[in-house]
């Protein structure tokens, strides 16, 4: 009596991308050196060593993002060929976004500064102030409002201007 095993084969099963796994693909590639020259395969070999599924070159270039970052990732390869030099690794943008922001960091720096002048300022205007004999509840009274009936009357103040409206 023999016995013969009998082997399952197993399919692959077809598995698609997700907008998730497109999207980290694209970043991994964008992501690499620029002196290293990629190519489709190694693009292959990156997406089975991340996600341990095999796709082919095909079902990764359909996805526009994968094939924008390739094809970027080309031209800093091809710049990097000519040149010697890594290209630029953040986009003109960012550089003047970040020279607002160190700017932006100085002035605050600079207004910290002030408002603390402006306290030490007021701690010794108050502590002259109570040694001259100005009572706590004396500072800490409102300020008195400008009588501006005067101003606001449409009539002259000035004695010139009396005798000419009266003339």
């Amino acid at each position: 009596m023999s016995t013969t095993t009998a082997t399952k084969v197993r399919r692959r099963v077809k598995r698609r991308l997700t907008k998730n796994e497109v999207t980290l693909l694209a970043k991994l590639i964008t992501g690499l050196p620029s002196n290293q020259a990629v190519s489709w395969e190694s693009i292959v070999a990156l997406a089975k060593r991340q996600f341990d599924h095999v796709w082919t070159r095909q079902a990764l270039q359909a996805h526009p993002d994968i094939k924008n970052a390739y094809s970027e990732h080309g031209k800093l390869h091809s710049q990097f060929c000519k040149t010697g030099k890594t290209p630029r690794a953040t986009a003109p943008e960012i550089d003047v976004l970040q020279q607002k922001l160190d700017k932006e960091q100085a002035e605050n720096a600079q207004n910290r500064e002030t408002l603390r002048q402006y306290d030490e300022l007021l701690c010794t205007y108050v502590t002259n102030a109570l040694k001259h004999g100005i009572s706590p509840e004396q500072l800490a009274a409102p300020l008195v409002r400008p009588y501006r009936a005067q101003s606001d009357s449409p009539r002259p103040r000035t004695k010139k201007a009396r005798q000419s409206r009266n003339s």
